[in-house]
């Protein structure tokens, strides 16, 4: 099967939506008799004329989105046509706007965290949205999902979004989780040996994340103080952000800052983080889904979160993790850790069962094959 792999950024680039478009394509160019045509790095044409209509809502004090402009879309949407091979037996977008406006014979399919409606208000950048965006997002949206044969999400929050904004047919939207953005997979005996070597004496806990308001540093370090304070010696282990709040800098925190994991010392820091840790905190205000509790999953690590946005459809209470309500975090949470560290082989399966829901679910190569099945039911 050939399938057309188009973005409008570089597909090849790590650094861009976290991995996710380059990942989105991997799982599926390593599926059995699939060849990926990419067609990525498409141009703005209109890079200028956006720019001044930012600044002029940036000085009315409104946001405006200028990825959600129709002159923009239609203009990507000629680029794939003319670069779209004719053989091709389908067309597959890591994002709803390079297809928006795409009129073609092929079927169409496209996979994301989230649906423009239901981020409005919800994630910082989606707030104080000028009428001009709002109009836009909903009108690029719509026609997305119009042109698309089926549309994958990567959870039950934004499939249920789509339903609920859009009308959707529920049998044109499928939910398949995201992958952990890992090359090489640890085996089980790995995993059970980190787990085994995990420490006995110290409770390691593990934030990582480069906006700490949004991804909910504070109720982490009232966790881990909270278990201090209670005789639970804990270590708060922080990554991503450069400049942590004064109030926060504790003898039982260690912010490592801006890691680069791409590179080999940055690769070794993160690699002994996720051998040694025993719990991945990240109780965030806004999630649309939520990549690192997978990737803290493929190694043996249960993930704790709050229960917001796609996060539910990642961790499943007492299999991979904990997801609890914001206001009932600190508790909850704290109850469920000392619990854990108390009892050593309650510790162990649910470390276990994290592993195991990575492997079974929330791996690449998993997800690639689930979408894969899909795409040939369509055709």
């Amino acid at each position: 099967m050939k399938i057309a792999y188009v973005s409008e950024n570089d597909s090849s680039d790590l650094q861009n939506w976290s991995g996710l478009d380059y990942f989105i394509k991997y799982s599926l160019s390593i599926q059995e008799d699939v060849e990926i045509i990419t067609i990525d790095k498409l141009t703005n044409n209109f890079r200028n004329w956006l720019r001044i209509k930012k600044l002029f809502y940036n000085i009315t004090g409104r946001r405006y989105q200028a990825i959600r402009e129709p002159r923009l879309l239609k203009d990507y949407a000629r680029q794939i046509l003319e670069r779209l091979p004719q053989d091709i037996d389908c067309i597959f977008a890591p994002s709803s706007m390079p297809i928006a406006y795409l009129e073609c014979k092929v079927p169409v399919f496209f996979y994301t965290d989230s649906v423009f409606d239901e981020m409005i208000d919800y994630y910082p950048s989606y707030v104080n949205l000028c009428n001009e965006t709002l109009k836009n997002g909903f009108l690029a949206e719509k026609k997305a999902l119009e042109n698309a044969k089926i549309t994958f999400y990567a959870s039950d929050w934004a499939k249920e979004s789509a339903i609920k904004h859009y009308h959707v047919n529920p049998d044109k939207v499928k939910t398949i989780p995201f992958g952990a953005n890992i090359f090489k997979e640890l085996s089980e005996t790995k995993i059970q040996e980190n787990i085994s070597n995990r420490s006995k004496t110290e409770c390691n806990l593990l934030f990582i994340g480069v906006d700490f308001k949004r991804k909910g540093g504070n109720l982490a370090f009232e966790v881990a103080q909270k278990l201090n304070q209670n005789g639970i010696k804990t270590k708060l282990h922080i990554v991503g952000i450069p400049n942590l709040p004064a109030k926060y800098s504790k003898d039982f925190v260690k912010n490592y800052g801006y890691i680069n994991k791409g590179q080999s010392e940055g690769k070794a820091i993160f690699d002994k983080l996720f051998s040694e840790s025993h719990f991945l905190i990240v109780p965030s205000e806004a999630e649309a889904y939520g990549l690192v509790y997978c990737e803290a999953n493929a190694h043996g690590i249960p993930a704790i979160g709050t229960n917001t946005g796609g996060i539910s459809t990642i961790i499943k209470n007492d299999i991979n993790g904990w997801i609890f309500d914001k206001e009932e975090f600190i508790e909850n949470t704290y109850n469920k850790i000392k619990s854990a560290i108390e009892t050593p082989e309650m510790y162990k399966k649910l470390a276990l069962t994290s592993f195991e829901e990575y492997k079974n679910r929330l791996s690449w190569s998993v997800s690639g094959k689930e979408i894969l099945d899909f795409i040939k039911s369509a055709m």
